[in-house]
């Protein structure tokens, strides 16, 4: 008999200990805490349903427009014109927007001001068709420490705080976002033949097997592929359109295994180094680098 109130005392001892330790792991302060910080601005269950973009920040408005699955960025005075995007930067960008991260409330709407926000604020939104827009965020200042800044959604009071990871989009021009690859579609694998055409010479380069052979010789050229995919990896600086008084002295043209054509005009405007992909009307700007090394006679072949 006194084993089983012994017995009966130690099982009630160790319910009371069971509860307790739950209750402190359910009430704990530092747990809750970390609970209401772990913050996501946008659900990415929306991601599929977003198709333009605004972002707001110290040098402009940018607008992305999402055509076809693909991001473009319209002309600000004509959206006939649209510019290649670099998708992979829209994507993490919208990535970061939708990634569960730390972001505990610092304020509420009382030190608005203070933290940054006004009329002018760096400002993210999301749309996804008619009506509200999935997502309207502003930046405001960074805190003390320079590490992180402060957040909150448009509508809310709530004043959020986190890792700096949203300026790099918002305060960046458009050539940010520009995709300035000249030949954005091709691999080296597509192509068969280069020719050049300039005011005093012609030269083209045939692939053969592994090699490259110079056609004007008849000699293989040990740097062919080397070439080539300097051609294909090479960017401009900036894209222009509605560019008058385009003369073009120079062309590269790169015929593919399936026969197709793509020719790139290289020439100036005024003082201005461009080229131009015959059949669009975009420009890329060129520095002097680049230039020299998308010209075969700059190479030793």
């Amino acid at each position: 008999m006194e084993y089983k109130k012994k017995a009966a005392l130690l099982l009630a001892v160790i319910s009371v200990l069971a509860i307790a330790l739950i209750l402190s792991f359910i009430f704990d302060s530092e747990r809750v805490a970390r609970r209401s910080s772990s913050y996501t601005w946008l659900d990415s269950r929306f991601l599929p349903l977003a198709d333009r973009i605004e972002i707001r920040g110290q040098r402009g408005t940018i607008t992305l427009l999402r055509k076809n699955n693909i991001w473009v960025m319209p002309d600000a005075h004509n959206v006939q014109i649209e510019y290649p995007v670099k998708q992979i930067r829209v994507d993490d960008m919208l990535a970061a927007l939708s990634r569960r991260a730390n972001y505990p409330v610092r304020s509420t709407s009382r030190e608005m001001e203070r933290k940054g926000f006004g009329d002018d604020s760096s400002r993210i939104t999301v749309y996804g068709g008619a009506g509200l827009p999935l997502l309207d965020m502003l930046i405001g200042y960074t805190d003390l420490s320079g590490g992180e800044v402060f957040l909150r959604k448009i509508g809310q009071s709530e004043i959020r705080s986190g890792a700096d990871v949203f300026t790099m989009y918002t305060e960046n021009d458009k050539t940010f976002w520009y995709d300035l690859r000249l030949f954005p579609d091709l691999t080296a694998a597509m192509v068969q033949r280069v020719h050049l055409i300039s005011a005093t010479e012609e030269l083209i380069l045939r692939r053969s097997g592994n090699n490259w052979i110079n056609e004007n010789t008849g000699a293989v050229i040990s740097n062919g592929e080397t070439y080539l995919r300097s051609l294909l990896d090479a960017q401009g600086e900036d894209l222009l359109c509605n560019v008058t008084g385009f003369n073009a002295f120079e062309s590269i043209s790169l015929e593919l295994g399936n026969g197709n054509i793509v020719t790139l005009y290289l020439g100036q405007a005024g003082s201005l180094q461009l080229a131009n992909i015959r059949g669009t009307s975009l420009f890329y700007l060129l520095g002097d680098w680049t230039l020299k090394r998308i010209l075969p006679y700059e190479w030793d072949f």
